[in-house]
């Protein structure tokens, strides 16, 4: 019980207080780059702009992105104005916080990818690793991890709405798009098959929990019904995490169709990460016992947990222990399935002359079974045969940004990159939302080029 405590615990601090020193992935620029590869990943219903694609092994497609819908990093933290040193503050973000709130970690490096034109349908195959996590909590919960429990001495507080689901797996795609024979056929229909191998997963399954703070002894009255599985994250369990084969075992699938009506304007439509991954290996499940709805915990200094060089192994044991002698946690090491975090995706194109192009996006993105919407609209310029530039406005979790992407075709290798936000590049402290993107393909172009 110990240890996935403290390993739930170290994840949610460093998830909220250090997930903007990372650099949730949604490639808002990289979608408006439909020369690059890649695209296809958000234009699923859309024929590639190649004959032959090859993914560099490791180096074709490196993504890693964060967004947190309230407050940055640099907010946390605040200098004393004599010397370099910085403390930890709460009180910047504190009023930034709203009753729902959400912080979103996604990385992926594509192993491998493989694509190819045959006759009216184009072929691909690619092996990447992900990692997607997201911690949504309402202010109440932020609250009692700034200030303990002595700010909510007498009031009653509900933490029902903490859910927390992170999962890192391996993804292998077989992918296929079709255009119809005739060439004034306006649709184009596409998909991929994906068969996927989880590594670890952390799932609060149910967190409904109640709070209340004795104004005289700060005694924490708990009510608590709670779920907790993991996989691969209690090394009492037996086992390490495995980055292939495994036992648990996944499928998915993204669907999508385009319709180009005119030699202008296309529309797009995918559907993205339909799809589940069951664990089997290495699991722990903790559930609230029936024999008590509440818990008495005793206050804590959290100033004390984040100080330097701090020890949060005494924290864990107290709480542990509380937990065991008055919650009659049950522990079990049943199977388990998640679900894929799902998109939904709309596009729409025009090219305008000479190489240059307009673009736009709907997105809506499903984070612990709730949809946070985003968009973004920009230009795409060919400035030479070697030569793309794109360049948007993007929303999404409540932030308004400007991306930038660039490709290179230095034939046969074309080399890509793309930001979400790029006027925070250098200055990732401020940054509440952003995604880096960036790759290196072999490409032979289509015989029209």
């Amino acid at each position: 019980m110990k240890i996935i405590l403290q390993r739930v615990a170290c994840f949610i601090s460093a998830t909220i207080i250090t997930i903007t020193t990372a650099s949730a992935q949604e490639n808002l620029t990289l979608v408006g780059m439909k020369k690059v590869q890649q695209a296809s990943w958000l234009r699923v219903g859309e024929m590639p702009d190649n004959r032959l694609y090859i993914g560099v092994p490791a180096l074709t497609g490196v993504s890693l992105g964060f967004a947190n819908n309230r407050y940055s990093f640099a907010d946390l933290f605040v200098g004393d104005g004599k010397t370099d040193s910085i403390r930890l503050t709460f009180d910047n973000i504190l009023p930034k916080i709203k009753d729902k709130n959400l912080v979103a970690l996604s990385a992926s490096t594509q192993l491998l990818g493989l694509g190819f034109k045959a006759g009216e349908n184009y072929f691909s195959f690619n092996v990447i690793t992900k990692l997607d996590g997201a911690l949504s909590y309402n202010k109440e919960f932020m609250v009692l991890l700034a200030k303990g429990n002595t700010a909510l001495a007498n009031n009653s507080k509900n933490l029902a709405s903490m859910r927390l689901n992170a999962s890192a797996y391996t993804e292998y795609a077989l992918g296929m798009v079709h255009h119809g024979g005739d060439e004034n056929n306006p649709w184009t229909i596409g998909g991929r098959f994906k068969v996927l191998s989880g590594i670890a997963n952390i799932q609060t399954k149910e967190a409904d929990i109640s709070i209340q703070t004795d104004t005289a002894t700060f005694a924490t009255l708990a009510g608590i019904r709670l779920l907790v599985n993991g996989s691969s994250i209690d090394t009492g369990s037996g086992g390490r995490p495995k980055l292939f084969g495994g036992n648990n075992l996944g499928f998915g699938v993204d669907l999508g169709c385009s319709f180009q009506p005119n030699e202008s304007w296309k529309f797009g439509v995918s559907v993205l990460d339909l799809g589940f991954i069951s664990w089997k290996d290495n699991t722990v499940n903790y559930s609230s016992g029936k024999a008590a709805s509440s818990i008495n915990l005793g206050g804590w200094d959290v100033n004390k947990v984040f100080a330097n060089n701090s020890n949060f192994n005494p924290y864990a044991d107290s709480i542990s222990t509380q937990l065991k002698n008055t919650m009659y946690p049950n522990k079990s090491s049943q199977p388990y399935t998640t679900a894929l975090n799902s998109k939904v995706v709309l596009t729409a194109d025009y090219q305008i002359t000479g190489g240059f192009s307009a673009n736009g996006l709907l997105m809506g993105k499903w984070l612990n079974n709730k949809c946070y919407p985003g968009f973004a609209v920009g230009v795409e310029k060919v400035l030479e045969k070697w030569l793309q530039v794109t360049a948007n406005y993007n929303y999404m979790y409540n932030k308004g940004s400007m991306g930038l992407g660039m490709s290179w075709d230095l034939l046969p290798i074309q080399l890509y990159a793309a930001c979400d936000n790029i006027l925070y590049l250098n200055k990732l402290d401020y940054a509440r939302t952003t995604n880096i993107h960036l790759g290196m393909n072999i490409i032979i172009r289509n015989k029209a080029e």
